[in-house]
C-alpha cells in the first residue's frame, strides 16, 4: 500500500466505524443528544443534533423497526429487515399489536391468540384433574402456537386433549424428570436460602422457574466457579447459575377522564409512573400501580389524583403494587387502556394466577412507550424473583415485551376474543428490556391485605 495514503485512508474507516457506532448507541438509547461543536461534514447528522425532534423521530424508527422484528421472530412471522420495511410502506401498524404487520398477519395472529386463550384453560383444567399439577406445559409461538406438554408418564390417555386440537400437529408430548410445581419447590427453597447464602458471600438477586429447558436459573452477583458449585451441590443438578441481569424499575402526559390505565401519573416530589386500572375497596376508588413508585401525592395531565396510601412492602412480597386516590370528581369505571389519545381498549375479563402458560401473549401499555400504543411479547416464565434497590418480589411474570422507565405500573393485558386484564408492570431486566409484571391475582390479594378490606377490580 502507498504509505502516503494510509492515514486518509485510516481516517476515512474510522469515521465510518465512528458514525456507525454513534448511531446504533442513539438507536437504542445508550446516549443523548449534547450540542455539539466541532465542525462536522455530514450537515444531516448536525442538523439532527440541534433538532431534538428530528432525533427523536430517528431513534423512534430505529426502535418501531426494531421492535417489529423482534416480535415477528417470536411469533413465527417473516422477520427480515426487507419485509418488515415493505409492511411499513403499505400499513400502519398495528393498533392491537403495536408493530407492523399486513391485515392478513394481524388476523393469524388475532384467531390463533384467541383459540390460545379458551384451549389453555380447558388443557389445564383437564390435567389438573387427573394429575394435580405434575406436569409442564407452554407454547411455541415461534412454530406457530405449538403446545409442548411435558409428563413424567407419557402413557396417561390424553385424548380429551388432543381432541381439542383439529391440527395435530399442534400438541406435542414430551417425557420430564420435573413438572413445574417440582421446579417451584426448588424455586422456593433458594428462596427460603437466600439469607444463609448471603452471610457465606452468595447474593442471589434474581430466580427464574424456566419450564422450557427444565431448570431453575439463579442469577447471582459476582460469579465465580466455586459459587456455582457450592449452589449445585446445594440445590442439586436442576439448577443453573449464572451472572446476575440487572434490574431497573420501569407521551401519554393529557389529562383522561374516565382514567385510562397506561396514561403518565406524576409524583409531587418528581419521577413519573403510569396508570394500571381502577379499584373500589367498598368506599372508595383507586388508581392501582407500582408500589415502588413510592408514597407521595400523585397528578394524571395536571389533576390531582390523591396520594398513594397503601403499597406493598417490597420485602418478599408477591407483587410490586401500590393504590392513589381518590379524587371525586374523576370518573374510575370503564375498564379503559390508553391506545392513542382519542382510542381506547376496555378490559372486560381478568385472568387467574394458575390460568396463564409460558409462551403466552400478553402486551403493555406504559406511558414511556410513546412510539407504540403498546408493547406486546410472550410470557418467559411465569415464577419470576428479582431483587433490586433493597426489595424483593415474588411470583412475577417476565415476558418479551420491551419495558423502559416511566413504565411502571403500567397495564398488562391480553385483547383477543376478551380484552383480559393480567397485571401491573414493575421493572425490566437489563440485559435485555424484558418486562416483568405482577399478575394480577397478586395484586389484588396485596392490597385486599394491605387496606383489610376486599379490593374489587372497576370495569
Amino acid at each position: 500500500m502507498d504509505k502516503s495514503v494510509e492515514p486518509k485512508f485510516i481516517k476515512e474507516m474510522v469515521a465510518v466505524v465512528s458514525r456507525k457506532i454513534l448511531s446504533l448507541l442513539l438507536a437504542v438509547g445508550l446516549i443523548f443528544p449534547v450540542s455539539v461543536k466541532a465542525n462536522v461534514n455530514q450537515n444531516d447528522a448536525q442538523s439532527i443534533f440541534n433538532q431534538p425532534s428530528k432525533l427523536n423521530e430517528v431513534n423512534n424508527q430505529s426502535f418501531e423497526m426494531t421492535s417489529s422484528l423482534k416480535y415477528r421472530k417470536e411469533v413465527g412471522l417473516n422477520h427480515s429487515e426487507a419485509t418488515v420495511k415493505n409492511i411499513k410502506m403499505q400499513y400502519k401498524k398495528s393498533e392491537k399489536f403495536g408493530v407492523y404487520l399486513t391485515p392478513v398477519e394481524e388476523l393469524e395472529l388475532t384467531n390463533r391468540f384467541s383459540f390460545q386463550e379458551s384451549t389453555t384453560k380447558k388443557i389445564l383444567g383437564k390435567l389438573n384433574k387427573v394429575i394435580k399439577g405434575d406436569f409442564t406445559l407452554y407454547i411455541d409461538q415461534a412454530r406457530g402456537g405449538v403446545y409442548h406438554l411435558g409428563l413424567k408418564d407419557i402413557n396417561i390417555d390424553l385424548t380429551d386433549i388432543v381432541d381439542l386440537f383439529s391440527d395435530k400437529s399442534l400438541i406435542v408430548v414430551n417425557k420430564i424428570s420435573k413438572s413445574e410445581q417440582d421446579l417451584d419447590a426448588i424455586h422456593e427453597s433458594i428462596l427460603s436460602a437466600r439469607g444463609s447464602l448471603m452471610e457465606s458471600g452468595i447474593i442471589v438477586s434474581e430466580i427464574n422457574t424456566d419450564v422450557r429447558n427444565e431448570t431453575v436459573i439463579i442469577g447471582i452477583e459476582n460469579l465465580t466457579q466455586d459459587k456455582v458449585i457450592f449452589l449445585h451441590n446445594m440445590f442439586g443438578s436442576y439448577v443453573t447459575v449464572r451472572e446476575a441481569s440487572g434490574i431497573e424499575g420501569t407521551d401519554r402526559s393529557l389529562h383522561y377522564n374516565p382514567l385510562r390505565g397506561g396514561t403518565r401519573i406524576t409524583k409531587n416530589s418528581g419521577g413519573n409512573c403510569s396508570v394500571g386500572f381502577m379499584v373500589n375497596d367498598g368506599y372508595s376508588n383507586y388508581v392501582v400501580t407500582a408500589g415502588h413508585c413510592g408514597q407521595d401525592d400523585y397528578t394524571q395531565g395536571g389533576t390531582s389524583i390523591g396520594y398513594m396510601s397503601f403499597r406493598t412492602s417490597g420485602f418478599n412480597s408477591n407483587s410490586d403494587s401500590g393504590i392513589i386516590g381518590q379524587n371525586t370528581n374523576l370518573t374510575y369505571t370503564g375498564g379503559r387502556i390508553y391506545n392513542t389519545s382519542s382510542s381506547h381498549h376496555s378490559y372486560n375479563a381478568t385472568q387467574n394466577a394458575s390460568e396463564d402458560v409460558v409462551g403466552e401473549s400478553v402486551c403493555m401499555s406504559g406511558a414511556s412507550t410513546t412510539t407504540n400504543a403498546v408493547q406486546c411479547g410472550l410470557i418467559q416464565s411465569k415464577n419470576y424473583t428479582s431483587s433490586w434497590s433493597g426489595m424483593t418480589f415474588n411470583k412475577q411474570r417476565l415476558a418479551s415485551y420491551i419495558a423502559i422507565p416511566g413504565d411502571s405500573g403500567g397495564t398488562v393485558f391480553y385483547s383477543g376474543t376478551n380484552t383480559v386484564l393480567k397485571g401491573v408492570q414493575s421493572a425490566r431486566r437489563l440485559s435485555d428490556s424484558y418486562g416483568i409484571y405482577s399478575h394480577l391475582e397478586y395484586v389484588i390479594q396485596d392490597m385486599s391485605n394491605a387496606t383489610n378490606r376486599t379490593i374489587q377490580i372497576l370495569f
